[in-house]
């Protein structure tokens, strides 16, 4: 009787063995099946698409389509690059690919598939990435002078990074990255404003504005606001890493009348400046004469800056009595500490809520154009 049910035990075993083996197989060999139809739907995807460009290619210019694609599994983007004029910075997990096979130029994203050639279309953007989240993709063709345009208007891949005024890539470069923004649009709009407002408007960056560049990252930041804005400012790195920046400004979006009653202050720590956009719009050149000039505030504020790491000697803009370092007449106690001085009454740096406080003065601005001069 024993022998007998140690005999079942090793059947039931068995049993369970061959059960598993015989679904593992069938699972490999399911996916190889889902995989090789993959394979043919990606390869068939780009024979459709030229053949829809051939077809309009033998109509009239003008002549306008739209159709509806569908992605291969496992793939949510469809790129079309071309060689001349190709946008490194705008899709950087595309470049990768791009570089590797510069004979191809169609790719799906996630990388699943081996990426095609494609004749005779044009793109209006270079790289132009489109989007979906169930595999199918409305995609426009109109027949042009210089090829067939291929473009999907409601399903455009956000840029990574987008430029939103270059003059010469070797100068400085400011990257704007938003936290508390519900769209795109609002942030573009406040960093436009203060690129005019500030960088082409208020001295010495008005009479010098060739020397910067401005990017602007989509992606938000993901920051708290309470008595400042905190940031993790690896995040802000990493993002801003989609675009050249020598300088990061997070602009944290605020309600104006929440800020009146609850003030938020704007900081600059090395090359990353937070501003609170309720505030005065001058706050961006404040915070850059901190970070671009190592300008020290010209108000006191004590229990501040007593800490050990704040030192006279760094600071263009305070000194010692009698102020012989600052080449000015006035010597004025206060300057971020009550022990030292400034040449100014009023500056950009001390408050610029004040009339006589919307200019950084001469002694500011001799600090702030010898390290301009570096990018000249």
């Amino acid at each position: 009787m024993r022998a007998q049910i140690n005999l079942l035990a090793i059947l039931l075993v068995l049993s369970v063995i061959i059960i598993s083996i015989t679904s593992i197989f069938v699972f490999s060999s399911i996916s190889k099946v889902d995989q090789s139809i993959s394979e043919i739907e990606s390869t068939q995807l780009s024979k459709n698409i030229q053949s829809k460009i051939n077809q309009l290619q033998s109509r009239p210019v003008g002549t306008k389509e739209t159709t509806t694609i569908k992605l291969p599994k496992g793939t949510s983007n469809i790129c079309f690059t071309q060689k001349e004029n190709y946008d490194s910075l705008a899709f950087p997990e595309l470049d990768i690919q791009v570089g590797l096979r510069t004979d191809k130029n169609t790719f799906l994203l996630p990388q699943i598939y081996p990426p095609q050639d494609i004749k005779g279309f044009a793109i209006s953007e270079n790289p132009s990435c489109f989007s979906t989240t169930n595999q199918l993709l409305d995609i426009s063709f109109e027949n042009t002078n210089n090829g067939v345009l291929i473009e999907s208007q409601t399903n455009q891949l956000p840029k990574k990074c987008i430029t939103l005024s270059e003059q010469n890539p070797d100068k400085i470069e400011i990257v704007f990255i938003g936290s508390g923004y519900d769209n795109l649009d609002e942030l573009s709009i406040d960093a436009t404003s203060y690129i005019n407002e500030i960088f082409k408007n208020v001295e010495p960056f008005k009479s010098q504005s060739d020397l910067f560049n401005f990017y602007l990252v989509p992606d938000k930041a993901d920051c708290k606001v309470g008595s400042i804005i905190e940031c993790d400012n690896n995040q802000l790195v990493e993002l801003a890493s989609q675009c050249p920046n020598d300088y990061i400004l997070l602009l944290s979006n605020r309600n104006q009348i929440l800020n009146a009653f609850v003030p938020v202050r704007s900081s600059a720590i090395g090359n990353i400046i937070k501003v609170n956009t309720a505030d005065n719009p001058l706050v961006i050149a404040h915070e850059m004469g901190h970070s671009l000039a190592n300008l020290a505030d010209e108000y006191v504020d004590d229990s501040y800056y007593s800490l050990p790491n704040f030192h006279i000697e760094d600071r263009p803009n305070c000194d010692a009595y009698p102020c012989s370092d600052l080449g000015s007449e006035q010597c004025i106690k206060g300057c971020s500490l009550s022990t030292h001085y400034r040449g100014t009454q009023n500056s950009l740096m001390n408050n610029y809520y004040k009339e006589d406080g919307t200019e950084f003065g001469p002694i500011n601005e001799n600090a702030i154009n010898k390290n301009l001069e570096e990018y000249r």
